[in-house]
């Protein structure tokens, strides 16, 4: 699918700063603000407020309904390097309506996430920088998902224009590691699914028009144990066998349509038979039958 080409925007209002109009300025707590007398085309007289502290400078402005915020950080040193000097925050506004380049970074570490708004809606290019770098992009169109959407390199999730998961769709650890794969067939889960934890497969099977389908192997959370067999229509179906954390097996059922039907055999970890209950149309018939070792 061919992918958007980034949109481009202008700032949404021409900004004129009448010289000479300084309101004031004043400094407390190691802060100077200053204040000015702005044009804003389309919006009338408003005012610019610059405030600068320690290493930032951040820039509001307001005039009728429009608001533009900015935050600059100036060049910081960390245990990556050196960091240029870079926007951090930008937040553009007619009345609620975000418009224009939209910029977030978080408190607790470098991750800026930048999108641009138009009429409200995330329209073009999304991109999440960690220290500068790039880790993630993808494209929006009219507030939907569309296109490869990227981490690190690699395609993690593909939209159709309808802004719908289409093909596959993987989540991925911190360090780039597959942890779990889905296919999607226009939003709806159709292929190949399989999870893992710490790169071991415990999940897997196939989708088909969003039901599980075929074989499938199922490791319960925490708990660990394993079962393997067949859906359809995403219910089970037929011989299913059940292992326990160890590895043994444990339980041997007959479904039918989500359901027992047929026998129902529990073992002991040395395989020997532990009992036998006889169900039908997810019914127990009669009472279990027990084996001593």
């Amino acid at each position: 699918m061919r992918a958007l080409r980034p949109a481009t925007f202008a700032f949404l209002a021409l900004i004129l700063i009448l010289p000479g109009i300084t309101v004031g300025a004043d400094q407390k707590d190691q802060k100077t603000v200053t204040r000015e007398t702005v044009t804003i085309e389309g919006h009338g007289k408003g005012t610019k407020t610059v405030t600068t502290y320690g290493n930032f400078t951040e820039t509001r402005i307001e005039a009728g309904d429009y608001s533009l915020f900015t935050k600059k950080r100036g060049k910081m040193q960390g245990s990556f390097g050196e960091m240029e000097a870079q926007l951090v925050e930008r937040q553009e506004k007619v009345g609620d309506t975000l418009v224009g380049l939209y910029i977030t970074t978080s408190d607790l570490e470098p991750l800026t996430t930048s999108v641009p708004y138009l009429d409200g809606k995330k329209h073009g290019l999304y991109k999440e920088e960690w220290w500068g770098q790039t880790i993630a992009r993808g494209q929006y169109d009219h507030g939907k998902r569309v296109g490869e959407w990227m981490r690190e390199g690699d395609i993690f999730e593909n939209y159709d224009s309808q802004g719908q998961l289409h093909g596959e769709s993987r989540s991925l650890d911190t360090a780039g590691n597959l942890i779990e794969l889905k296919t999607y067939n226009h939003g709806v889960l159709d292929g190949p699914y399989k999870k893992l934890s710490r790169g071991k497969l415990q999940t897997a099977g196939m989708y088909k028009n969003g039901k599980k389908s075929g074989q499938w192997q199922e490791i319960a959370p925490y708990k660990g144990t394993k079962s393997i067999g067949s859906y359809r229509d995403g219910e089970r179906q037929g011989a299913w066998k059940f292992y326990d954390r160890n590895g043994y097996l444990s339980k041997q059922a007959t479904y039918e349509e989500g359901e027992y039907n047929g026998p129902l055999y529990e073992l002991r970890e040395d395989g020997s038979l532990a009992s036998i209950e006889i169900w039908k149309d997810g019914k127990r018939q009669g009472y279990p039958t027990y084996y001593d070792k």
